[in-house]
């Protein structure tokens, strides 16, 4: 297990430490270096790496190369904007205006697609969703109907905060619609290692998108996969590496990475994890009493994530507490820490402005085992009752 001093680190969500096979693998000379698009001895020795990788990628999502096209980018923010503003200035440069439609609680790389598509006076719409943090199929339709444009759907698999899960196939329902055409992009950046079921995916995208250091890979890399025909303005230009959908120099080490991080996450025990996390809340829920409450405890949710609330203290108080006892959590999203804002996640399902304040999340090592987890939960429920 991942330890730093002593430190219990349970923000697995934020991002991962290496896993163990990229920590033995990086701590060796990097063999492998030069650049894919050399003619040369080395150029080529390189290129056959990358397409190893890919095989692995291919074979591990089911999917078929001769119907997608993987595209290697720096991480799940890149691959986003690639995806919306590559297939909106498409549809633009054809005198087409697409609507954006996404969740409210949709990371902020997807959010803020909007104020891109504001600029092109196209429209956005965020998806109705249902008491529980699902999306209203039901209400999704009847709102689809009401759009004339072809839309650009965001479908987040695996919520970053709450863990909730999506389920895909309900993206069949949505796409269904004989009279528009829809786009659909997933974000699947929470769901490697977290939740099962990767068969049939190319069932239900245009475009999937992960980032690799959710699961243990170097910093910096991520990956797409795209429809054959998808039609994308791409976002950066150069080269004309990687078919022309992602120019510049291939990031060989950190796509290396991702081929040693994904064999580890396939031995993953996630049952052991999920009934782990349900011992966790168990005796967490006894702990909090009247004093808390679990979010979306009966939803389904992500083997590893805990998203829980203190309703009498905001998330610094509780996360500071907790930092000075060894744990490493998070307020909720960790590209929003630093500063106590309410968790939009919560606010988009009817919590106030007080209650998101005060929202701690725990997202333990998806391949965490029962020795670890009772080494330091008497430690970390003492925190916990301090506040309660």
């Amino acid at each position: 297990m991942n330890h730093h001093k002593d430190r219990i680190y349970l923000d697995y969500n934020a991002t991962s430490p290496l896993s163990s096979s990229v920590k033995e693998w990086a701590s060796e000379e990097f063999e492998v270096f030069a650049n894919p698009s050399s003619i040369h001895t080395q150029g080529k020795a390189t290129k056959r790496c990358i397409r190893g990788v890919s095989s692995t990628l291919y074979k591990v999502f089911g999917l078929d190369n001769q119907d997608f096209d993987l595209v290697y980018h720096s991480g799940a923010s890149e691959g986003a904007n690639s995806f919306f503003k590559g297939k909106a200035l498409d549809l633009l440069n054809q005198g087409i205006k697409p609507t954006f439609v996404y969740s409210p609680t949709d990371h902020s790389c997807i959010r803020k697609q909007k104020d891109f598509f504001d600029i092109f006076n196209c429209q956005s719409v965020a998806l109705p969703l249902s008491s529980s943090g699902k999306v209203d199929i039901a209400s999704s339709l009847n709102l689809f109907k009401t759009i004339d444009e072809p839309i650009l759907l965001n479908w987040t698999w695996v919520n970053n905060e709450t863990g909730l899960v999506q389920n895909l196939k309900e993206l069949e329902f949505l796409k269904s619609l004989d009279a528009k055409k829809v786009w659909v992009h997933i974000d699947a950046v929470q769901s490697v290692g977290k939740v099962k079921n990767w068969n049939r995916l190319g069932d239900f995208f245009d475009a999937i998108t992960f980032s690799g250091h959710k699961f243990g890979t170097l910093k910096g890399i991520g990956f797409s996969f795209y429809k054959k025909d998808l039609k994308l303005f791409p976002l950066i230009d150069g080269g004309e590496q990687q078919a022309g959908r992602r120019s510049g120099t291939e990031n060989i080490h950190g796509i290396l990475s991702i081929a040693k991080a994904i064999q580890d996450v396939l031995e993953f025990n996630l049952e052991q994890t999920y009934e782990i996390k349900q011992k966790f809340e168990y005796e967490l829920e006894k702990v909090l009493g009247s004093e808390g409450e679990i979010i979306l405890r009966d939803q389904e949710r992500s083997s590893n994530t805990t998203f829980f609330i203190l309703k009498k203290f905001d998330s610094q108080a509780v996360s500071m507490s907790l930092d000075l006892e060894g744990f490493d959590i998070s307020n909720g999203s960790a590209c929003s820490s630093g500063a106590v804002t309410p968790s939009h996640v919560l606010l988009s399902l009817g919590y106030n402005e007080k209650q998101a304040k005060s929202a701690i999340r725990v997202s333990f090592p998806p391949n965490i085992s029962r020795d670890f987890y009772l080494s330091f939960k008497d430690r970390f429920f003492n925190v916990i009752k301090r506040f309660c």
